[in-house]
């Protein structure tokens, strides 16, 4: 198992910026790439990718220093475990597997659009030693770094600024979708959704997308339930679909008996491409709702001015309805 000198790395921690790269790629780039995924990806596709794949997830410890100490010992021993990761490519999120990206290149992925312009950096102690250890890119990412390659984007990028010698790929993502048979059964497969799972939706005329504000630690559970509901207002629950984010881990469907839940951890972008036409969908801040490849459907942005911690941590986005 992992003994091919595989000729890619993928780092991936989004399973957005993975739909994007399966369904950039070739088959025969797709079947040469050694992706490394962490616990941003669901489970179910790990493990469909498990023969050409290291699942960070797996490692001791989510954080603190036996999770450190089981990274740093990646970093130290990747060059024997891996000796292709010498000469490969490396694609994906220059954040997620730091420890075998070293000081090299890499090719990025968008991750989201609320993404982009971030930088991963924070206060750290003994930085300059845990760079030694890590790799040249931990907590050292910037959008406008001269290791970042090129960067594969479904939309230009117009607030942010990137390296002048940083290629930006600008591609039709429904027109992949369509076209890149391979990429598009490995996504259907990997998530494990049917035809008569999507059926399943058909009478579902509304669709809330959650997100992970209690698993990040920016509301309590209560707070951002209370916002849902705001923002649905009298929404028939019955014809209610919720879609979790692919990271939820906390069921908050519960609080909304009637309303169907799509089990599957997916991004929301592959449930519109497989067809799912809802007549209206409510977030509060998901920016996703803006690379849906949907025309004429009434959408409710709620924005974060709702509360003072969505402020703080995503910055003002003003509430919209059309």
């Amino acid at each position: 198992m992992n003994k091919k000198d595989f000729k890619r790395v993928g780092l991936f921690g989004s399973d957005y910026a993975l739909l994007i790269y399966l369904l950039y790629s070739t088959k025969e780039e797709i079947d040469d790439t050694f992706f490394v995924f962490n616990q941003g990806i669901p489970e179910k596709v790990r493990e469909y990718f498990c023969r050409q794949s290291y699942d960070l997830a797996k490692l001791p410890g989510k954080k603190g220093l036996l999770r450190e100490a089981a990274d740093i010992l990646n970093h130290l021993t990747y060059r024997f475990r891996w000796p292709f990761m010498k000469n490969a490519e490396f694609w994906g999120m220059p954040i997620v597997g730091v420890e075998f990206l070293g000081s090299r290149k890499i090719h990025q992925i968008e991750e989201g659009g609320e993404h982009l312009g971030l930088s991963a950096n924070n206060p750290r102690k003994w930085l300059w030693l845990r760079r030694l250890l890590h790799g040249e890119w931990f907590e050292n990412y910037t959008l406008d770094s001269p290791q970042i390659a090129s960067i594969v984007l479904t939309h230009p990028l117009l607030k942010h600024k990137t390296h002048k010698n940083c290629k930006q790929i600008i591609i039709d993502l429904a027109e992949r979708w369509r076209n890149n048979v391979y990429g598009r059964q490995i996504l259907l497969d990997s998530h494990g959704i049917t035809k008569e799972l999507l059926q399943q939706l058909s009478d579902c005329k509304y669709l809330l997308l959650t997100q992970t504000f209690t698993e990040d630690g920016v509301l309590p559970l209560e707070r951002e339930i209370e916002l849902y509901r705001q923002l649905l207002g009298d929404v028939n629950l019955n014809e209610l679909l919720i879609k979790p984010h692919p990271r939820e881990y906390i069921n908050k469907a519960s609080y909304f008996p009637g309303a169907k839940v799509f089990s599957v951890k997916c991004p929301m972008q592959l449930l519109a491409y497989c067809g799912f036409q809802p007549q209206k969908i409510y977030t509060i801040n998901s920016t996703s709702l803006y690379s849906l490849p949907y025309k004429n459907i009434k959408m409710k942005f709620m924005g974060t001015e709702c509360d003072d911690r969505l402020v703080k941590r995503f910055g003002i986005m003003k509430a919209r309805e059309f």
